[in-house]
């Protein structure tokens, strides 16, 4: 690097710490994020200032009064989201923030509302031109926070039941994508990762999995095991995201989902094959905020198979129906897909 590049950049650096110094602001970076029971994150885990993190991270910036005004993430020095914290006059805790996507893109906002006790009951998201996208009602009982997720119109879409420790962290998560099927997670209180997780049907346990992570956190692999602990599945992962979900309930019969991301770090298209063989490619619809839209599947010779309005979906049953829902799905191909 050249001298007049090598002091512009000191120059900027003093210039920071000058504008921090002024306001009272202050920026950290952290390894973790812990869910709180009032809905606001906390961060842990602080890494040195100047020390090269490689993984994923968190820098938080707070003012002068310690609030936390703009959280950005980061995955192996890579910026792949960011968001703005606002507040009414002095509350302590926001009520909205603005999104602000890996292309460096504001992509929508959102609106908080709050009890007398200060936890988050409501969190509504607009796109940046104002359009409610979806919306989620948070409700509280001893020791558990209930959240039901609805789209723009007041559809039900699924709903979680979190249960936390005496700090308030979250420790147990229960994910609802319907009436009848649930994953319920176990986590780790001191980093808020999934240590793992057991999915149930009916009250009956179908399959469990483990996780597995590098030193700084990033998730590299889950292992899926039956009932009575037989390995038969895996999802793998690079760069933080889900690259290859595969199964094998025989040796005539696996499955396997390969996923491809855009510019954003969302999901782009998802190629569902059977024994090797395609059985569709699931293409995305995204409000700009990241909320979903729909899901569409493509047959092998680019015939639309199936439309999931308001859903994400990346595997399906023989008929085409969602694996983890009963949501409304409009089926064009009405034979057996295999």
């Amino acid at each position: 690097m050249s001298f007049w590049k090598l002091r512009t950049a000191a120059l900027v650096a003093a210039l920071a710490l000058l504008i921090s110094a002024t306001t009272g602001t202050e920026v950290r970076s952290y390894r973790y994020s812990l869910d709180t029971r009032s809905g606001d994150s906390q961060y842990v885990g602080q890494i040195p200032s100047g020390t090269a993190a490689g993984g994923r991270r968190f820098e938080v910036e707070t003012d002068a009064r310690g609030r936390i005004t703009r959280v950005a993430s980061f995955r192996d020095g890579r910026k792949i989201s960011e968001t703005i914290y606002r507040f009414n006059g002095d509350a302590v805790t926001p009520s909205g923030f603005q999104s602000i996507g890996a292309t460096g893109e504001v992509t929508g906002r959102s609106e908080i509302q709050r009890n007398d006790g200060g936890e988050r009951t409501r969190i509504s998201n607009f796109t940046v031109q104002g359009q409610l996208t979806d919306y989620i009602v948070r409700t509280y009982a001893t020791g558990l926070v209930e959240s039901i997720r609805y789209s723009a119109n007041g559809s039900k879409i699924e709903r979680w039941v979190e249960y936390y420790s005496p700090a308030g962290i979250v420790i147990r998560q229960e994910w609802h994508p319907d009436d009848v099927h649930y994953y319920d997670t176990d986590i780790d209180e001191a980093t808020g990762l999934s240590r793992s997780r057991k999915e149930f049907r009916g009250g009956r346990v179908l399959s469990s999995n483990r996780y597995i992570y590098d030193a700084d956190g990033t998730l590299r692999r889950e292992d899926i095991h039956d009932p009575d602990g037989n390995w038969y599945g895996a999802r793998e992962y690079s760069e933080g995201l889900k690259r290859r979900e595969f199964y094998e309930f025989s040796s005539e019969d696996t499955r396997e989902a390969l996923y491809a991301y855009d510019e954003k770090s969302w999901v782009k298209e998802v190629k569902y094959n059977r024994n090797g063989n395609l059985v569709c490619k699931f293409v995305y619809d995204w409000y700009p905020n990241g909320t979903i839209k729909r899901t569409l599947a493509i047959g092998p010779h680019g015939d639309l198979m199936a439309e999931y309005p308001d859903q994400y979906v990346d595997k399906v049953q023989r008929d085409g129906q969602p694996l983890s829902r009963t949501a409304a799905a409009i089926i064009h191909k009405k034979d057996n897909w295999w």
